[in-house]
């Protein structure tokens, strides 16, 4: 898993830290984590299907959800991580209870929260935050697996929620 603390210098590179969760070899992540997590294509779609939900703008978000890194807030206590020898990796200790933050409906279903960026964190979770960092593929697998009810992305601003089925579509329409 990748894992990336919110710790943002003032050049506005981030911290991030790289592992598995066994520790017990060197993981290849996926994301580049020397580049900050930012998806302006998606922001804006969003910012437009906001403003006007045209079949066209739908499609464009469809796209740019499948092409997204997000971010989502890891809940573990500091006791749950361990730093290693290697910079910028760490560890999970061994029957640590880790979760990532979801969201509550209305009708009480709960929905897997994802962001776009850390503005898009800052802005609805006022703690201090550590996120994993999957691609879209990893991030609609994560919301399969769950017990909810599907996917919020970013909650505090534009939510786009997504049903188990809307994800499902997405991962199957990934290449396309």
């Amino acid at each position: 898993m990748t894992v990336r603390d919110e710790n943002t210098q003032p050049d506005g590179n981030e911290s991030a830290a790289r592992g598995d969760e066994s520790g017990s070899q060197q993981v290849e992540s996926p994301v580049n984590l020397d580049v900050p997590v930012t998806n302006p294509n998606l922001v804006d779609v969003i910012e437009t299907l906001a403003k006007s939900p045209t079949p066209e703008v739908i499609d464009k978000l469809r796209y740019e959800l499948n092409q997204a890194n997000y971010l989502a807030i890891l809940i573990a206590d500091d006791s749950s991580i361990e730093t290693t020898e290697t910079e910028g990796q760490v560890k999970f200790v061994e029957d640590s209870h880790i979760g990532l933050l979801s969201v509550v409906d209305a009708n009480e279903n709960s929905f897997f929260a994802l962001f776009t960026d850390w503005n898009a964190i800052n802005s609805f979770y006022e703690k201090r935050a550590k996120a994993l960092v999957p691609p879209a593929a990893d991030a609609w697998n994560m919301v399969l697996h769950d017990d909810g009810h599907g996917v919020v992305i970013n909650p505090g601003n534009h939510p786009v929620q997504l049903t188990k089925e809307h994800v499902e579509d997405l991962l199957a329409n990934a290449n396309s």
